[in-house]
């Protein structure tokens, strides 16, 4: 059987597109298919091999921003629209660069998560492609740029460029997307991790203690613990490169536990909204609170799917900020969990679908 050539392009904007990916990726790799991969981001190659369970070939390259940050929270619109308007006005420009690197990369299979140029550039050279996301940028850019000039013609090219996949597999729970006609849903897509509380127990000498697991994902925010309420038996395990002096407040790097175990030991999750996160806490049955974003397109969808399967409380930035979330903290570390498992085998689904492009 001749072996497929799979590429893998990821956006440039935060872990998020990765770890759905790669989850879809390991199972792919369980199919046994006589294939080899080229992944193209901008991550560290280290983080990429640390999640695959392939060997892969990793191309540093950026396809786009997705939407300027200001922080983990709010998005930079004018910066965002500044960069897609640029980007636009050249677009097809941006196509033929990709096109002739497709050329190269010689590809049987485009799944992009979910930058756009290429695939349009796909397209222009008969390469079958999949998109999948639980969100794509024509309706988050337009979410928070449609007042500017010409922003409907960078949505429509964008639209278009989706529109080239054979399928765009939306990632439950993901945002509306009226846009497109592609669309072909699957499951949530996340791991499981193996609840071991009494590690960290002993980890703080404490049998009653209680961990807020707080996590704001990929996109690097700086804030200070010392507004940070003191809880009864309660401690914070945070992300790398928060410093504490707090005897309450633990750093997830000191603990030697795989990050999805860490998560399923907390007895709460703080975080802000995203993918990633809500979903891996929901089906870890592991309840949520939750820094709005507001005017984000995708939380809407994000909050009812939690709301149905999980436990959720909401905060602002500014009460992270201030130390003004103990109420809702309290409340999250008191909820007793009723509700059925969530399901969450959308990686082998989406590999299954996959996989009829390699054969």
């Amino acid at each position: 059987m001749t072996t497929k050539h799979l590429l893998v392009d990821l956006s440039s904007h935060g872990f998020g597109h990765f770890a759905q990916t790669s989850m879809v990726m390991n199972a792919l790799h369980r199919l046994n298919l006589p294939i080899r991969v080229t992944l193209r981001s901008t991550l560290p190659e280290k983080i990429i091999q640390e999640r695959l369970e392939m060997p892969v070939t990793v191309i540093n390259h950026a396809l786009d921003i997705g939407m300027a940050m200001h922080n983990a929270v709010d998005v930079d619109a004018k910066a965002s629209y500044a960069y897609y308007d640029s980007f636009h006005q050249d677009y097809e420009q941006a196509v033929k660069a990709e096109v002739i690197a497709l050329k190269e990369i010689q590809p049987d299979l485009l799944l992009a998560n979910v930058p756009y140029v290429s695939l349009s550039a796909a397209a222009e050279l008969d390469i079958p492609s999949v998109a999948m996301c639980s969100l794509n940028w024509a309706e988050i850019f337009e979410g928070f740029c449609e007042s500017y000039n010409h922003s409907e013609r960078i949505i429509s090219d964008i639209r278009q460029a989706y529109s080239k996949a054979v399928h765009f597999l939306t990632v439950t729970p993901s945002m509306p997307m009226t846009g497109l006609n592609n669309l072909r849903p699957v499951p949530p897509i996340t791991h499981y991790g193996k609840k071991q509380t009494d590690v960290l127990r002993q980890l703080v000498n404490n049998a009653d203690a209680r961990f807020v697991m707080v996590n704001l994902g990929g996109i690097p925010t700086q804030f200070s613990t010392e507004q940070w309420p003191v809880l009864d038996n309660v401690y914070w395990v945070v992300g790398s490169g928060i410093q504490s002096d707090r005897k309450d407040v633990l750093s997830q790097d000191t603990i030697a536990l795989p990050f999805i175990d860490l998560l399923s030991s907390c007895h709460t999750v703080l975080t802000k909204t995203g993918y990633g996160m809500l979903v891996e806490a929901t089906v870890n049955k592991v309840p949520v609170v939750c820094i709005e974003r507001g005017n984000w397109p995708e939380e809407p969808a994000l909050f009812d799917w939690v709301r149905q399967q999980g436990y959720l409380e909401t905060i602002r930035m500014r009460d992270l900020e201030t130390g003004n979330f103990a109420a809702e903290v309290e409340q999250s570390l008191h909820t007793v969990w009723q509700k059925p498992p969530a399901q969450s085998n959308g990686a082998e689904v989406a590999a299954s679908l996959i996989s009829e492009y390699l054969k």
